[in-house]
């Protein structure tokens, strides 16, 4: 599974900057918690690093405008969302009756953690739970009769 975590700020340099201003001068206002939660002033916490490499997932870390340039959609940032494979073509009846294959080009996506779920989240160690609980897919018990039918 691919999962998308997006933040609630834009990407680039200067934006960079007056992100970690904003964190260290008016931490209570900054308006991205999964910023907030994963990175201290300077660099990525060391216990989230540690806690993303080890998860057997693919999580790719976009900012707002980077996602909704390459998906063309918007959600209420931060949140985290499940990309699928885009759905099998569809197939059409145009005005001539016959029949055309209609490729869908877009992932579907899936919301996995809101931005009211991560805005309430307290602490990392509550967002590496959460993510636990979500992200990682529960066992399937093997059944000899699963197996034999």
């Amino acid at each position: 599974m691919k999962y998308l975590f997006v933040y609630n700020a834009n990407s680039g340099k200067l934006n960079g900057l007056l992100h970690t201003a904003h964190k260290i001068i008016s931490p209570s206002t900054y308006q991205c918690s999964l910023c907030a939660l994963t990175f201290g002033n300077f660099s990525e916490s060391q216990q989230w690093k540690t806690f993303r490499e080890e998860l057997d997932q693919e999580l790719v870390f976009l900012h707002k405008d980077e996602f909704e340039k390459t998906y063309s959609q918007k959600f209420e940032y931060p949140v985290v969302l499940r990309e699928t494979p885009p759905k099998p073509p569809v197939s059409h009846a145009n005005k001539n009756r016959a029949l055309r294959l209609v490729p869908s080009t877009r992932p579907d996506l899936i919301k996995v953690i809101s931005a009211a779920e991560l805005n309430q989240t307290p602490s990392l160690e509550s967002l590496i739970t959460l993510c636990k609980n979500r992200l990682i897919p529960e066992p399937v018990e093997y059944s000899e009769q699963r197996a034999q039918s």
